[in-house]
């Protein structure tokens, strides 16, 4: 089992924040995946305020076919290989094949769960 597995099987659900997900799609040939939304992410992440479960980066080809890439898939991370260990593969395939269908054929989009770690007491003691 994988350290990021470990750590979400040993946390109690008492314990954790609300989880919410982001998706960004960009049309075909505007993709703009910067070094500044790594920047901001990580910034939230070293913070405490989030911990990313999951990111995914979604092709949809003009075909209809599409390539789900996790960030491990990805040879060079740059800064978002500190948050690549943390990451608990979250999305089933059946995900995937559900926001693919809401994609335009030739888009881009990324996909980002995290848990609002800001929350996590408020959210335990609403439980």
């Amino acid at each position: 089992m994988a350290a990021s597995e470990t750590e979400m099987t040993e946390r109690s659900l008492d314990e954790l924040g609300p989880v919410d997900y982001l998706v960004v799609e960009f049309p075909a040939g505007a993709s703009n995946f910067t070094g500044e939304m790594a920047k901001e992410l990580l910034a939230l992440v070293d913070s405490g305020t989030v911990r990313v479960i999951d990111v995914l980066i979604l092709t949809k080809d003009a075909d209809g076919s599409v390539e789900a890439m996790e960030l491990d898939d990805i040879d060079e991370l740059g800064p978002l290989q500190a948050v690549e260990a943390q990451l608990a593969e979250l999305l089933a395939a059946e995900d995937v094949e559900n926001l693919a269908a809401a994609m335009e054929p030739g888009s881009t989009a990324g996909v980002l769960i995290w848990e609002n770690l800001w929350a996590a007491p408020f959210a335990s003691a609403a439980r």
